[in-house]
């Protein structure tokens, strides 16, 4: 009982006012098995009416708010506060469409379903805390529409919408009987309660802790990520330019050295496709907003994991917003500005060429060549 109570409180930890306000919610979105092999991340992209698109790749490693590792359910979460969006997902370079998906205005905890079945994106809306079918509306562009939702237990439903069941494994039947939903509520109130009690308690002996030990410990620095030359990842902001017409070609490579010890936040425009890495997770958004790209980093910040970092995609951003992306990072995380353009109040700490196969880094310290490996970097040693 205590995970489905975890995965639903914690959902419904996002939100902080009432589904349609100004604050972000949580949306768990979930790949279920149907025969259909995946072999990679699939890329999902959730765009609601107004506002920014949001982009996230859903992974298969266990790592929350995936339960079991290579089982073949892909997850992953977006923050946001629209109620209302149209699916869309990319598999091996294959685009699909999944319709539209609505929440009502009553829901706080949410779940996106999608399943792919004979080329056919389905995308399902749900709310554990409602135990209400799901809305969904039909695929477009040659998609058909989803199959009845019945009792049966198919693969469309998490450790968080299992409703209860009967000896014959169907969901119970809805009666005037309101004791099991007040009972559902009470245990989801205490839920959510214990959670804040423990976040609070974790903040206090965060905070207590790093003022007592601060004289007694120190912490190591980080290695440059290219060697001598190059910056670390745990300076704050560091800008770099290239050529345009480059710049998908490093960023893949890039990042994916960045995921070889890191977690990655990246942020990119809306018409550059997310790269194909190992290792991270990399978490996408297409946000172009720095209030909702800092409340992604914020959340991100506070999960466990490997160290963190960004890497951000702009052509030519201007003084005030590279400042502003500068005191996000103060100190921690320690990010990449990749941009064709710098302004004068701003310097460039690394001017990038690429070439084929090979990239070279002009730094302060002389030229550092790199050659592509497997969807990575490695330098090259004169």
């Amino acid at each position: 009982m205590f995970l489905p109570l975890f995965l639903a409180t914690a959902t419904g930890a996002f939100a902080q006012a009432p589904p349609g306000g100004g604050e972000m919610l949580g949306v768990i979105v979930r790949l279920e098995p149907t025969g259909q092999p995946v072999a990679e991340d699939p890329q999902v992209t959730l765009k609601p009416s107004t506002g920014d698109a949001i982009s996230l790749s859903l992974t298969d490693d266990g790592r929350p708010p995936d339960v079991a590792a290579s089982d073949g359910r892909f997850a992953g979460i977006a923050l946001t506060n629209s109620l209302r969006f149209d699916v869309t997902m990319t598999l091996a370079g294959q685009q699909y469409d999944g319709g539209s998906v609505e929440w009502g205005e009553e829901s706080g905890a949410r779940d996106l379903v999608l399943t792919l079945q004979d080329g056919t994106l389905t995308a399902t809306a749900s709310s554990p805390e409602m135990n209400v079918p799901p809305q969904a509306t039909d695929p477009t562009q040659g998609g058909q529409p989803p199959a009845a939702i019945t009792g049966s237990p198919a693969g469309m439903t998490s450790a968080a919408t299992i409703p209860p069941a009967t000896s014959g494994g169907m969901p119970a039947p809805v009666s005037a009987n309101s004791t099991a939903s007040d009972d559902g509520w009470l245990w989801l109130a205490l839920g959510a309660g214990a959670l804040g009690l423990m976040g609070g308690l974790m903040l206090m002996l965060r905070s207590g802790g790093s003022r007592s030990m601060s004289d007694q410990i120190e912490r190591a620095p980080t290695p440059p990520i290219f060697g001598p030359g190059t910056p670390s990842l745990a300076g704050g902001l560091h800008i770099w330019t290239a050529p345009p017409e480059h710049q998908e070609r490093f960023l893949q490579h890039l990042v994916g050295t960045i995921a070889e010890h890191h977690r990655v936040l990246l942020v990119l425009p809306a018409d550059v496709p997310a790269p194909a890495v190992h290792g991270g997770p990399v978490f996408i958004t297409r946000a172009s907003s720095l209030d909702t790209i800092d409340a992604v980093l914020a959340d991100l910040e506070t999960r466990p994991g490997p160290p963190l970092a960004m890497v951000v995609l702009e052509s030519s951003p201007e003084a005030e917003r590279i400042t502003e992306y500068a005191e996000m990072m103060d100190p921690d995380p320690g990010a990449i500005l990749l941009c064709a353009e710098v302004p004068a109040e701003h310097k460039a700490a690394i001017r990038v060429e690429v070439d084929a196969g090979t990239a070279v880094l002009h730094t302060w310290d002389g030229p550092v060549r790199l050659t592509e490996q497997h969807y990575r970097y490695a330098r090259v040693h004169s």
